[in-house]
């Protein structure tokens, strides 16, 4: 807890911790961080954190378009075969391995940027030519 204070202490608004605020705080952080390491540990489940790939094809059941500039029915998009651009997070699953086969359920969806279809693409930039 020492060598953490050294490195956070002085970015705190009490760095020579006269108050004892900020280092109850760090202490309640810790506790909590070891508790949940102790509990995700000891249980049978297994978490999986995926980022979708570059010029992977987009799906609605696993991603969300946050891409103000390629818009559309999720559907739609995966029936054109749209890219992701960009993953933005990960896709979350937790599987229960406590069972054969396992239970693998999907807890988060990925936000990703896409890539426009061709015709799209060259769509929108003569779009922004144009203005």
């Amino acid at each position: 807890m020492e060598k953490l204070w050294l490195l956070i202490g002085p970015l705190t608004h009490d760095p020579l911790n006269q108050y004892q605020v900020v280092w109850m705080d760090l202490q309640d952080i810790l506790t909590e961080a070891q508790a949940l390491a102790i509990d995700l540990y000891s249980l049978p489940f297994e978490y999986s954190f995926r980022f979708p790939a570059v010029n992977e094809i987009f799906e609605p059941g696993t991603m969300v378009n946050c891409d103000q500039f390629v818009g559309g029915i999720p559907q739609a998009l995966r029936k054109d075969n749209t890219l992701v651009r960009l993953g933005v997070t990960p896709i979350i699953s937790i599987s229960d391995n406590s069972t054969s086969p396992a239970d693998v359920r999907l807890v988060g969806l990925a936000k990703v940027l896409l890539r426009p279809p061709p015709r799209r693409y060259t769509q929108l930039i003569s779009e922004m030519r144009a203005k």
